[in-house]
């Protein structure tokens, strides 16, 4: 009898109402880190035997934001630009990020990045955070497009000296869902 008191008397001391409102306050935040935009391009592919190419487009699907679930719950993209130019001509660098229509057909520019990187800068590196708060149209982009253009047309290409242009990216998507 006495054990069963002592037993009462401690599972009611250490009892304390069961709050259900935290699984609602509950939330999951998720970071995860990708791969964006890997290349890289020789100088050979801006020269040509009748005139010089002054733009070069690159163009990628990106299917991360396709869903609901990771519209609803996107609260930041943070990109990571790295860029060895290894060509002595200076190149203006538009990243412009568009949706595309039912049909996948390319759609209006929801956000752009521009960079100017130096002839011969082997160590330029930026990088850029997009919050669905303060740029909603974000949520909408499926296609993203590189657009390499060269600077200073007074300084030819120099084919003796032959370097490349590495472009690297990384994007860390950053999520919080709510249960």
């Amino acid at each position: 009898m006495l054990s069963v008191l002592i037993s009462t008397i401690f599972f009611l001391s250490c009892s304390n109402p069961v709050d259900f409102d935290q699984l609602n306050q509950y939330s999951s935040e998720q970071v995860f880190s990708l791969p964006f935009v890997v290349f890289t391009i020789d100088e050979a592919n801006f020269d040509s035997t009748v005139e010089p190419v002054p733009s070069i487009f690159e163009r990628s699907n990106f299917k991360i934001l396709d869903g609901t679930f990771m519209k609803e719950s996107l609260i930041q993209l943070e990109f990571d630009f790295e860029i060895k130019n290894g060509i002595n001509r200076a190149f203006k660098i538009e990243i412009i990020f568009r949706e595309l229509d039912f049909n996948g057909i390319e759609g209006r520019e929801v956000h752009l990045l521009e960079f100017n990187v130096d002839a011969k800068n082997q160590g330029f590196t930026e990088k850029v955070f997009i919050t669905k708060a303060d740029s909603p149209d974000i949520l909408n982009f499926l296609r993203v497009e590189i657009k390499l253009t060269l600077e200073d047309d007074s300084t030819p290409i120099d084919q003796a000296d032959a370097g490349e242009l590495e472009f690297n990216s990384g994007i860390t998507v950053h999520s919080k869902a709510k249960f």
